[in-house]
């Protein structure tokens, strides 16, 4: 099977779903395929988009810094909790929140290009990236009151764009801004809120 090139993996808890999600993906790694097909009784929710792809472990396995499992309980909780709306219109988000969260994660790549893509930076650790699932309600929400559709990659980049200029590449550099400040999911999440709330750096 050729390299994934883009794969987004969103299952609930049945086989049958795992059968029905691997049939919809183009490009999935054999490894995750066979998991999901012949081994998986519970499969937990985990989204993978080209930039992150080979910094996760893949339902734990594969050579990847990042496990899965605790990225999986964030998505997990939220949907759990209809983060994303309630009745019907958070389950037609769950149909396409693979697409959300692909062009998120896109978005996410471009807006910190620099941290991303460099080697002493920590955003593509378990807590930042944690924290950039649990912001993802507050993103929707802001595209919601846009009238934008929640899947538009344009639109999605719109919405983090102040991230770039109150948040900046610097607050990812490991022995910098990071580890100056004990970051932790939480309080990143946070930070991450109060720039979508305050994008020109209002006061709170």
């Amino acid at each position: 099977m050729p390299a994934v090139a883009e794969a987004a993996v969103l299952a609930a808890g049945e086989l049958e779903a795992a059968h029905d999600l691997a049939a919809q993906i183009r490009e999935v790694d054999d490894g995750v395929d066979h998991v999901l097909r012949c081994e998986a009784q519970q499969v937990d929710i985990l989204f993978v988009d080209a930039p992150l792809f080979g910094d996760c472990k893949l339902l734990v396995v594969g050579s990847g810094r990042v496990a899965q499992a605790p990225l999986a309980q964030e998505l997990k909780r939220l949907f759990a909790t209809e983060a994303f709306g309630p009745g019907r219109k958070g389950d037609e988000f769950r149909e396409e929140s693979r697409k959300f969260y692909v062009n998120y994660l896109k978005q996410i790549a471009q807006v910190f290009g620099a941290a991303w893509n460099g080697r002493k930076y920590s955003i593509k650790s378990a807590p930042s990236l944690r924290a950039f699932i649990r912001v993802a309600p507050d993103v929707v929400r802001r595209l919601d009151q846009e009238h934008a559709d929640r899947t538009d990659f344009r639109a999605i980049g719109r919405v983090i764009a102040p991230w770039g200029r109150r948040i900046g590449d610097s607050r990812f550099e490991t022995e910098g801004a990071w580890k100056h400040s004990k970051t932790t999911s939480e309080s990143l999440a946070k930070e991450l809120r109060l720039a979508l709330q305050y994008p020109e750096g209002a006061a709170v």
